[in-house]
């Protein structure tokens, strides 16, 4: 009878942190950046993921009319970020910026700086390495250096390799795709200057 009753309350005892873990595991979740946005299908739903390197996954939660609501969870540094156009908040959730607050308040806090530049092949490479060594001169916060190897590996190397039909020399989305990308590592009242790594900038 003793072995019977320490049974059960071994398993109650592990019921109840089992339901503790869950608890904690579902307040983390919740805790997450997200932002929702109408999409058209599932395809276009995954698409707000695919082409986010903040978003680590996507998934479709209801209907609106002829519209379908798609929810993007993105990582913890995803918080604040500004979304793409057409989401329902202008960022991400879990930031300590609201919506356009320094936007709406320029002398509150000084505004980042982060450029960003591409470069391939050796005279290109030694511009972007000019333009890095003037960041304090020019007071940019951060480089965002890309170079061929940036989509060679990795989320990019991924995204790269699925879309090469577009992705030509002169011209190819990989351009428009980097400076999105850029986008997502600012916040609201940021600046992104984007820089071709020309072989004329002396």
């Amino acid at each position: 009878m003793s072995q019977l009753s320490s049974c059960v309350s071994c398993t109650h005892h592990f019921l109840l942190v089992a339901a503790l873990v869950l608890m904690v595991a579902w307040s983390v979740e919740l805790e997450r950046p997200r932002y929702v946005s109408l999409v058209k299908d599932e395809s276009e739903c995954e698409l707000l993921c695919e082409s986010d390197e903040l978003c680590e996954r996507s998934h479709l939660i209801s209907q609106r009319g002829s519209d379908l609501r798609c929810e993007v969870i993105g990582v913890p540094q995803a918080a604040g970020t500004p979304t793409p156009e057409g989401a329902e908040s202008k960022h991400y959730s879990g930031g300590d910026q609201g919506a356009g607050s320094e936007w709406n308040e320029p002398n509150k806090m000084r505004r980042r700086v982060l450029l960003a530049t591409y470069a391939t092949g050796a005279r290109f490479e030694e511009t972007q390495q000019r333009l890095h060594d003037s960041l304090e001169l020019a007071e940019i916060d951060e480089h965002w250096r890309w170079n061929k190897t940036t989509f060679e590996e990795g989320v990019h190397g991924d995204w790269f390799r699925r879309h090469t039909h577009v992705n030509f020399r002169r011209g190819g989305a990989w351009k428009p795709y980097m400076i999105f990308q850029s986008l997502r590592r600012v916040k609201w009242g940021d600046w992104l200057v984007y820089h071709d790594a020309s072989q004329y900038v002396q």
